[in-house]
């Protein structure tokens, strides 16, 4: 799924996972980053399930990569999109 979104994982030590912009992210955002889009419910899936399953680090790390996507596309998002990610963990 991050491969879709444009995201990439580092995770080789599993208490430091990072999740940032791959080099793709501007062509692949295009396909999801639209107001009211579904991948905004499946985002929130997604960090809950992460959060369920115990893979606490990666849900966080995927947390402060989409916090970074919405300083730059808040109006996009959404607050309340925001607070449903943030709530999702």
């Amino acid at each position: 799924m991050l491969d879709f979104y444009g995201l990439q994982c580092q995770d080789s030590n599993p208490n430091a996972v990072i999740i940032t912009q791959a080099e793709n992210y501007s062509e692949r955002q295009a396909n999801w980053l639209k107001r009211g889009n579904h991948n905004f419910l499946r985002i929130t899936r997604i960090l809950t399930c992460l959060h369920i399953l115990g893979l606490e680090e990666y849900a966080i790390a995927f947390l402060d990569c989409l916090k970074k996507i919405y300083q730059a596309a808040a109006p996009i998002i959404g607050e309340v999109t925001y607070r449903y990610w943030n709530n999702a963990i």
